[in-house]
């Protein structure tokens, strides 16, 4: 600690000697020059500094900002202190910290808290920083003290110097007029040079005015990082070599406090070709498309800490064309046939008509061609065999499918197409956006062959976000779950055939289930008491409820955010109720995220140090008692449950309750704390329970379902 203060003298002591003077003014009256020299001096509630011999605004955009007393601490705003000598200034919005950065210097203040980190090592400090005037303020005098400065104080003048600070009141008392007047106004004045004569001769010995340092806890300590978090946590790129989103890494220490570390963070991705961050902490996709995880280092004396980010490179290309019909028999010569149509396929599993934009070539036009027209077969003069190639050209891609012609004059085609079969005829996913089964379609003729057709087939999915087939003729999932058919087609000399693909999708959810939603979440206890500061209190428990009656504990997949953890706040480690180190009231938002769902709650905490907390819960009653239903998912009565305490009050707490059934097939409450019978009959009791300060209070229902 020392160490790095000592270090740290020597950077603010840089502030106080960066800015030149401007004109001059002249004075006849003796000004003890030493006094200011290389110092920092400002007026409490003036918006003017003279630093190192020249006045300056404090801010020059808002006249408003102003130093001023906090709890016997003097409240400076950080970019005077710190952009003056080059220091980097970052404000982390989201968390409400300030890093000072300059060279391996970092300094970490934020919003509200009282521990002021510099490089890991982590300082008790007795006013916070805050924000006034939309200006971060940090306690100045504070800092100063820690790092070896002094300070001369005289109504409302404070002189901050890194030398000792030498006054006297009665000869130095014009140069305090002086500056006590200049400081008030935002005018740019140069205070006098030494070489200005005394008018009288101080009939005072000059004394030194004693330096009292900071009283600091007898222990400091070095902060641990806890974790690292990197946003964005995914990211869609749409298409190669284009910039993305910038990376945030903000790094988590034990004593709460926060900061970016982005620049000091290792990005290492496991597919650069696909996807990684640049130079500039920018998501960069490469010249692939794909997924990829970047994973993402932060080293921090001696410990590593970790997090990744998944970027997916969605570069939506053609990949092939199925032109139909894929073989034409024509037994008249100069003969319109049937209607062509060529159908693209997407690596995404979307689908096309691009017929109109297709070029077809035939071998011999005088077999047979398309007309461009219309875009049918004719026949032409000749007999014979033919191919003609269908083209379609799409950003830089380009596609070919035949079509087999033949032509033969009063011939007789006998052999006509009977049916398809698809392999798989159905097919279920587990998963989303997984690969499924190769698709084979097979063509029977009336003459008893078989033809493997899969490649000239048109594969329509009733929904691509569910499953599609691939250009390799693959079944693959979506992003979504569900049911879907995908109708299989396909055309020769006429004869259209069709089959179906049934497909079912159900992601990690094996039950199928695709309605059961997040409906709320209730954290216990719902009201905690402290009589002692840094002292650890009950566990937390945060259970989810959804839409089919069933519940599940989801306390460490929560956010804890304290309105204020100087007075209490969740341990993320252990999840149980801290106090802090200062009285009050305050409520902790609990927040829960599944599948794009949000629900919230809140703890209220009270810390009254020796305080008596006389009143407690005694009971709780739930009504009704008992419910009977005659019907199978049917609706029941809304339940309401009662607190009765020491004192003999009493209020509803139902919503801050936890409702366990011991079996929801039979009954389960809902969100709406409404009894609902399920698909099952049977006899079961449900158990409520409300937790408050400690104390847990426990009723029944009794349920019983009987259809008819």
């Amino acid at each position: 600690m020392k160490k790095s203060l000592r270090s740290m003298s020597f950077i603010l002591a840089l502030i106080f000697m960066i800015f030149t003077t401007v004109s001059s003014v002249n004075a006849d009256t003796y000004y003890n020059t030493d006094l200011i020299h290389n110092a920092v001096s400002i007026k409490i509630g003036g918006n003017n500094a003279l630093i190192n011999g020249a006045f300056k605004g404090i801010d020059s955009t808002n006249p408003d900002v102003k130093p001023y007393i906090s709890e016997d601490r003097t409240m400076v705003p950080v970019r005077f202190v710190s952009e003056a000598f080059g220091a980097t200034v970052y404000y982390d919005s989201k968390n409400k910290a300030v890093t000072i950065t300059l060279g391996n210097q970092i300094i970490v203040l934020t919003i509200g808290n009282k521990t002021m980190v510099v490089n890991g090592i982590a300082v008790e400090m007795d006013v916070a920083a805050t924000i006034t005037n939309e200006r971060t303020y940090i306690p100045l005098a504070y800092v100063a003290e820690g790092l070896g400065m002094n300070k001369f104080y005289l109504d409302g003048l404070i002189i901050i110097s890194p030398q000792s600070v030498t006054v006297n009141q009665v000869a130095d008392a014009e140069t305090i007029s002086f500056l006590s007047s200049q400081l008030v106004n935002q005018s740019q004045q140069v205070a006098p040079t030494p070489t200005q004569t005394p008018t009288q001769t101080p009939t005072q010995t000059q004394v030194q005015v004693p330096y009292i340092p900071q009283t600091y806890p007898t222990e400091t300590y070095r902060a641990t990082v806890q974790k690292i978090v990197a946003i964005p946590v995914t990211k869609t790129i749409e298409g190669p070599k284009e910039t993305s989103s910038e990376v945030i890494v903000t790094a988590y220490y034990s004593n709460g406090a926060t900061t970016n570390v982005t620049k000091e963070c290792q990005f290492k991705s496991d597919d650069e070709d696909i996807a990684y961050v640049s130079s500039a902490y920018k998501l960069q996709s490469g010249n692939n498309d794909g997924k990829v995880d970047i994973t993402v280092t932060y080293k921090y004396y001696g410990q590593e800490v970790k997090d990744t980010i998944t970027v997916i490179v969605d570069d939506v290309t053609l990949e092939r064309i199925v032109a139909t019909p894929t073989k034409y028999f024509f037994d008249e010569l100069d003969d319109e046939g049937d209607e062509i149509t060529v159908t693209a396929y997407y690596s995404d599993g979307s689908t096309k008509d691009v017929t109109e934009d297709c070029d077809f070539d035939s071998e011999d036009e005088d077999v047979a061609y398309i007309d461009d027209d219309d875009y049918t077969l004719c026949s032409g003069d000749d007999e014979g065999e033919i191919e003609i190639t269908v083209t379609y050209e799409e950003d830089d891609e380009e596609c070919e499918d035949t079509i087999t012609v033949e032509v033969e004059e009063d011939a007789i085609n006998n052999v006509a197409l009977d049916k398809i079969v698809a392999t798989p005829s159905s097919e279920d996913f587990d998963k989303l956006d997984d690969e499924g089964s190769d698709v084979k379609v097979i063509a029977y003729y009336s003459d008893g062959r078989t033809q493997d057709v899969t490649e000239d087939c048109n594969f329509e999915s009733e929904d691509i976000d569910v499953a599609y087939v691939t250009a390799d003729c693959e079944l693959h999932s979506g992003d979504d779950e569900g049911e879907v058919e995908i109708t299989v087609t396909y055309e020769e000399n006429g004869e259209e055939e069709e089959v179906i693909i049934a497909v079912e999708v159900k992601g990690d959810n094996d039950d199928g289930d695709d309605d059961v939603t997040l409906e709320k979440i209730v954290a216990t206890p719902t009201k905690y008491f402290f009589d002692e500061l840094d002292d650890e209190g009950d566990e937390i428990k945060v259970t989810a409820y959804y839409s089919d009656g069933s519940s599940e504990d989801v306390t460490e997949d929560c956010d804890f955010d304290s309105e204020d953890e100087d007075v209490a706040y969740v341990d993320d480690d252990e999840y149980t109720l801290c106090s802090g180190d200062d009285e009050g009231e305050v409520e902790i938002t609990v927040t829960y995220e599944e599948d794009d769902e949000e629900c919230e709650d809140t703890i209220t905490v009270e810390v009254e140090e020796d305080g008596d907390n006389d009143v407690i819960l005694e009971k709780i009653v739930a009504t009704p008692s008992s419910e009977d239903f005659d019907e199978l998912d049917d609706e029941g009565g809304e339940i309401e449950v009662i607190a009765y305490y020491s004192d003999g009050s009493k209020k509803d707490v139902t919503e801050d309750c936890n409702f366990e059934t011991e079996d929801i097939d039979v009954v389960y409450v809902t969100a709406d704390f409404e009894l609902h019978s399920g698909d099952d009959e049977g006899e079961v009791e449900i158990t409520i329970t409300y937790v408050e300060n400690g104390e847990e209070e426990e009723d029944t229902i009794t349920v019983e379902v009987q259809e008819d």
